[in-house]
């Protein structure tokens, strides 16, 4: 179990041991950087752990960016991993596209951009600085999506997955497939593709906790103290062209997941009401190596629930990591 291994942060306590604790030992290792992408800069951070036993690679999900992940990060380390994790193009310190006006916006082309961008980013960092040359995947959310197309590309590139809260389908609430589509044409007929879609927002500076895909506010409010110190990192709405790039990925990925070999554990969250487990469960049907797990009391963001939720889910993770690569005797 988790208690045996780490000490967990006390939710009563979290503002001052991130600060204290976390973020002092993170920084003795941390390590930031940029690539050069086709169309983008992208950010990177490294924490290379000089006793690693594996690395693992974070694809963080919409509107999220690397210090969203800190405790994550520092739980993987204290377990004996490497970590490194980008920030998606449009995404955090990362570059943005011609013509997005405002920070907060996300555009995309096309999820293919996010895979080359992950790719670059794998094989010109992370396989130079990996100690042990074994990576694993952590991806999130529509970090999931792109993480989960990535191992459709490249099955070999990691021994193992972990997709929690994976964007495997997307749709918009209250609002028909066929009536999305016309709304999209007629965004890309108007020249509106890089202006926000319907139903997203500029950043909001006041916390809307009871409304997040978090369950600890502890771990939310730090979160949203982070957001307003840096506007880079004031993510917060999808343009039409972000949500015609996810709906052609999420299509493309579901038909394309009998191509998945590397094994995968996917994470559900029991109250999620940001994706749809109906793609979940249909990605795990088809992949060749895929189970689904169900986190009960769990929203979207299962990394920012309390600690009783978080220590079963991190034993999970740990154990899953553990158990395949013994397997596979890497």
């Amino acid at each position: 179990m988790v208690q045996d291994r780490l000490r967990l942060l006390s939710e009563t306590d979290y503002e001052r041991r991130m600060e204290e604790e976390v973020i002092p030992f993170l920084a003795k290792y941390k390590k930031s950087g940029t690539i050069a992408t086709e169309g983008a800069e992208i950010y990177y951070e490294t924490y290379v752990n000089p006793e690693e036993k594996a690395s693992i690679v974070i694809s963080h999900g919409f509107c999220e960016f690397i210090g969203k992940f800190e405790e994550m990060i520092y739980y993987f380390f204290k377990e004996g991993y490497s970590v490194f994790m980008a920030e998606h193009r449009g995404h955090g310190r990362s570059s943005r596209e011609k013509g997005v006006k405002g920070l907060c916006r996300v555009y995309v082309r096309s999820y293919g951009d996010y895979v080359n961008d992950l790719h670059a980013f794998v094989t010109e960092v992370v396989r130079k600085e990996s100690q042990s040359g074994k990576l694993v995947l952590y991806a999130h959310s529509m970090g999931g999506a792109i993480g989960a197309l990535l191992l459709e590309h490249y099955p070999e590139l990691f021994a193992c997955a972990i997709l929690t809260s994976p964007m495997l389908q997307l749709e918009m609430p209250g609002m028909p497939k066929w009536l999305v589509w016309i709304c999209l044409g007629l965004a890309g007929m108007t020249g509106r593709m890089k202006k926000l879609g319907p139903g997203q927002n500029e950043f909001r500076p006041e916390p809307e906790f009871e409304y997040s895909g978090a369950v600890s506010e502890a771990r939310y409010l730090r979160t949203h103290k982070e957001r307003l110190k840096d506007e880079h990192l004031q993510n917060s709405g999808g343009t039409y062209g972000w949500l015609c790039a996810g709906l052609k990925a999420v299509k493309v990925l579901q038909k394309n997941a009998f191509r998945v070999t590397t094994p995968v554990l996917v994470f559900q969250a029991e109250q999620d009401s940001m994706v749809m487990p109906q793609g979940q469960e249909r990605f795990v049907e088809k992949a060749k190596n895929a189970r689904l797990v169900k986190i009960e009391g769990a929203k979207h963001e299962i990394y920012l629930s309390t600690n009783e939720i978080l220590e079963g889910y991190l034993t999970q993770i740990f154990d899953f990591f553990d158990e395949t690569l013994a397997k596979q005797n890497i």
